[in-house]
Order: C-alpha cells, then sequence, then structure tokens
C-alpha cells in the first residue's frame, strides 16, 4: 500500500480514493498515525475514504475522533454525504459502515446531486446484507465514475464507469489473478473517461495445473512443476493440482512437491489406468470382474461417475490384495 501512495506522491493525481475495508479490522491509533502520516506527503492529492465491513466505524472506532491532515477526508456517515473539491469541480459521495453487516440496499434514487460537477460515488459492498443495489440502475444513474469496495478478486468493469478494484495483494488460495488498482481520468462531468488497470501485487496465487499419464513418475512431475514455477516466478505462491491417469503402481509423492517453494497445497485428482475391460474378461468369478460387473450395471449414473467409482474402486481392491499377499 505504501508503494502506491509513493507512486501517487511521484504522479501527483488530484484524487486518490479508498473504498472501505483498508484494514481488515478496526483500526489501532497508532496504525492511524502511521497512515496519516504516509497521506500528508502527498501534497497534491486529495485523499477519501470509507470504512467496510472489516474496519466498521463503530461506537467505539478509532476513526470516529481521529484528526487526519488537511488532504484526507473520511466520510463516516451512514447515510450518503458527499464532499466537494472546487480546484477540480468534483464531489465525492459516499457513506461507511458502523457494524460488520449493512442490510439496507442503496435507494434506486442515489443519484448526483449537479450535472455542472464531475461526481463520483464511492461503494462498499454489492450482495445480501452488504448494501445490495441493482447494477444496471446504479450504472444508469448519471455518476461519472463509481468506485466499488468489497470483492478481493479484480473484476473487469461492471459497466464503462463502475467497478471493483480488488484488494491490492491477494489475501487467501482462492484470491487468483492480477491484483492492483484503477487509474483513471475524469475531464468533466458526462465528458472524456478513461481507465486503466494497473498491477500492483508482490506475488500472486497460482493454481498449476499438471497433467499425469501412465508414464509419468515422480521425478518427472517434479520436473514439470519446477519447470512452471520458474516460469511463472518463485516469489509467487501455487497450489498444484495432478489430474489424468497415473500408472498403477505410482504413488503421488505430495511432500516431494510441497517441498519446490511456496507450494501450499498439492490436489491429487489422478486415477489409476485400469484397464476395466480386460480386467473384467481375465477375473470374471472373482471380487475384481463382480465389482466391475456391479458399478457397469447402473444405469442411473452418469459415465464420468461410474469411472470414477471404477478405478477408485479396482485401486482400494488392488492395495487390500497387495496387503494380504
Amino acid at each position: 500500500f505504501y508503494k502506491i501512495l509513493e507512486q501517487c506522491r511521484n504522479e501527483k493525481p488530484e484524487l486518490l480514493l479508498i473504498a472501505g475495508d483498508l484494514f481488515h479490522r478496526p483500526p489501532l491509533i497508532k496504525e492511524l498515525k502511521e497512515l496519516d502520516y504516509h497521506f500528508q506527503k502527498l501534497s497534491c492529492t486529495q485523499i477519501v475514504l470509507i470504512a467496510g465491513n472489516h474496519d466498521y466505524a463503530g461506537p467505539h472506532s478509532n476513526y470516529r475522533n481521529f484528526k487526519w491532515s488537511n488532504n484526507v477526508t473520511m466520510l463516516l456517515g451512514r447515510q450518503l454525504q458527499s464532499v466537494y473539491f472546487p480546484d477540480f469541480n468534483t464531489r465525492v459521495y459516499g457513506f461507511s459502515y458502523h457494524d460488520r453487516n449493512y442490510f439496507e440496499a442503496l435507494p434506486d434514487c442515489t443519484a448526483p446531486k449537479s450535472q455542472e460537477e464531475i461526481s463520483i460515488l464511492m461503494l462498499h459492498g454489492g450482495e445480501e446484507g452488504k448494501v445490495p443495489f441493482n447494477q444496471k440502475r446504479l450504472a444508469a444513474a448519471g455518476f461519472d465514475y463509481i468506485a466499488l469496495g468489497h470483492v478481493h478478486n479484480n473484476h473487469e468493469p461492471l459497466a464503462e464507469r463502475m467497478t471493483y478494484t480488488g484488494s491490492l495483494e491477494p489475501l487467501d488460495r482462492n484470491e487468483l489473478g492480477q491484483h492492483g488498482y484503477y487509474k483513471g481520468s475524469i475531464l468533466s462531468h458526462g465528458g472524456r473517461f478513461s481507465l486503466q488497470f494497473v498491477p500492483a501485487a508482490c506475488r500472486s496465487y497460482i493454481k498449476l495445473e499438471i497433467n499425469v499419464t501412465s508414464d509419468s513418475t515422480n521425478s518427472s512431475i517434479m520436473e514439470e512443476c519446477e519447470k512452471k514455477i520458474s516460469q511463472y516466478g518463485e516469489e509467487n505462491l501455487y497450489r498444484i493440482r495432478l489430474s489424468g491417469r497415473r500408472s498403477t503402481d505410482l504413488t503421488i509423492d505430495r511432500e516431494l512437491l510441497l517441498s519446490l517453494g511456496i507450494v501450499l497445497e498439492v490436489v491429487d485428482d489422478t486415477l489409476p489406468d485400469f484397464d476395466t475391460k480386460q480386467i473384467a474378461n481375465d477375473n470374471p468369478d472373482n471380487i475384481f470382474g463382480m465389482f466391475i460387473q456391479k458399478i457397469n450395471a447402473r444405469q442411473d449414473t452418469e459415465e464420468e461417475i461410474k469411472n470414477k467409482a471404477l478405478n477408485y474402486g479396482l485401486e482400494a481392491l488392488w492395495q487390500t490384495q497387495k496387503k494380504q499377499i
């Protein structure tokens, strides 16, 4: 976040918008002091922020009585309010959470006060219990830009002038893809508008898909993973998913793959490469053949599920037989 502020210091934008959840919980006084120290360095930039459902401005929130630098405005009200910047004829609208939920829907009549000003709306939420709103109506309300917070993953703009930025960094393994911020330009109310996503994350969560065949070994799987990790970057965080059909005598060495770098999880979705028809022909009167016949006789099961059941079941029977021998 401080790197982004340094970029603002160099590029000198007129406005910096923070649409809620700057903190993952209500902030401490010392954290706000550190934050404001960096904000005050942006002497050419006006900063507007709101509280989201994580850093909500409850009765005991340190947001309530904190004295920000002159270039910082926090829209603390629970109902829509605004601040006007005459130097660039822009009014920013927004409101803050006062607890973890905000069940009231955004009124359909929400619209700019004036057609003479550039108007920007900051809104945190967009789902049940978190300020639900109608996307089409909001996009048609007449704001020059709508900055949305709450969703962590970056989204394509919901409309030409409305988008979720997402978090600057991925916060868990499900937040795949690029993370960063949007940089935009508005020349006048209803006038020329541009918006550009700028990647900024130090690292990303990446899901590696590795195809396993009957010829694969633990060493060849490891080398394939190493190759892809080197390609995408060793600083990133990885979730490896193995799929395909492996040899029946291969046991995936998950610990080996977990040692390759910042690998958080290895998911083994491979199936043993059994030739079920040959096994059924060779074992018509024992448990292997009878099991295959029973599964194949099912008429109420999809083929994909039947294939998985056959392979998992045969593997379990095979492992049991090996232990008995």
